[in-house]
């Protein structure tokens, strides 16, 4: 799959910047030593351009550029996204469709990026401007086991041909084209959607909050993280530590709960053949709720974006929070306190 990046027709110039001194595998935009501001970011790579929605008009294709104005005829509340640098349509939207220009997206981000929360990465614009992403880098890397270490982002992905929502999610995925882009949001395990429409502004600010929490539960978690992946155990440790979190109740046998605790018991398998690293040690069960809170139940929204919401919702804040909360201090407790003895 080609990489995407814009090549601007008016200047010639890809529009990507990259910071740190470290360029893309492709080799395209530009390259800053430092940590860029957003309005540096913006002017590396080339993103000062803005957005306009023009009414559209239809006409008979015979007569082609012939059509006369009163040949013409208006399309009804469908308006077309033009960039106003080279004035190229990019794509069709209604009339409640809200633009997000490229330095308000920036805005978004720009108060954590100020407070040294992240750090400006990778900008850029794909297909022509049709995508822009820009990638912010928390200063914290993670690393469970030796010679794995993560480096952790917020991506930040707006859309202007209208086929999309603003994407923001946490990744550990260095974007810098369209290919890493879709790796990334394959790979997500949590992403906010938010559409075109209403307040976006308030939308915008309360996924970034949610991400700030997600950097929290990071930091919170790599101690114990970095320890419970030294800890080997057994299978038999391994079911029983599932067992302490899905108990039958009164000693009476119950099939969803049986059930629950087989399919940790699955994914605690898989996640050792993901990561041989941590194949068999208590990081693994733990991953292995992760995996099941995150991904293993049904999550209630008449739209993608209200599904989308209410998974964030419970991994970090809510039930789905509190339950892989729960599964840590019991694995510390049985694992490293205890020695998994029990």
């Amino acid at each position: 799959m080609a990489h995407g990046i814009t090549e601007n027709k008016i200047t010639g110039k890809h529009e990507a910047m990259y910071a740190g001194g470290e360029p893309a595998w492709h080799g395209l935009g530009q390259v800053l030593d430092g940590v860029p501001t957003s309005t540096e970011a913006i002017e590396a790579a080339g993103l000062g351009w803005a957005v306009e929605a023009w009414p559209l008009f239809a006409f008979n294709p015979v007569l082609g550029d012939d059509a006369a104005i009163g040949d013409r005829r208006p399309v009804a509340e469908r308006f077309a996204t033009i960039r106003t640098d080279t004035e190229e349509a990019m794509g069709v939207v209604s009339r409640h469709y809200k633009i997000v220009q490229n330095a308000e997206a920036f805005a978004f981000l720009d108060g954590l990026v100020q407070d040294k929360v992240m750090r400006y990465e990778a900008v850029g614009s794909l297909w022509g401007g049709r995508s822009v992403w820009i990638l912010a880098r928390f200063p914290q890397e993670f690393a469970v086991v030796k010679k794995d270490i993560q480096k952790r982002y917020c991506l930040f992905v707006n859309s202007h041909d209208g086929g999309g929502a603003i994407r923001v999610l946490p990744t550990t995925i260095r974007v810098v084209c369209n290919n890493t882009l879709n790796l990334a949001m394959h790979e997500a395990e949590n992403v906010l959607r938010i559409v075109h429409k209403g307040d976006l502004a308030a939308k915008t600010n309360n996924a970034l909050r949610v991400l700030g929490l997600v950097d929290e539960k990071f930091q919170t978690y790599e101690g114990a993280a970095t320890a419970l992946a030294a800890a080997k155990i057994t299978d038999r440790k391994a079911k029983n530590y599932f067992e302490k979190l899905y108990p039958d109740r009164d000693g009476q046998r119950n099939t969803r709960r049986e059930n629950k605790r087989d399919d940790l018991f699955g994914r605690y398998t898989f996640e050792g053949e993901r990561l041989p690293a941590i194949a068999g040690t208590a990081w693994a069960a733990v991953s292995a709720v992760t995996a099941q809170v995150d991904h293993g139940s049904a999550f209630r929204g008449k739209t993608a974006e209200a599904r989308a919401e209410s998974r964030m919702a419970s991994a970090v804040l809510g039930f789905g929070a509190q339950f892989k909360d729960a599964a840590v201090a019991l694995a510390v407790d049985t694992f490293l306190v205890k020695g998994g003895k029990d």
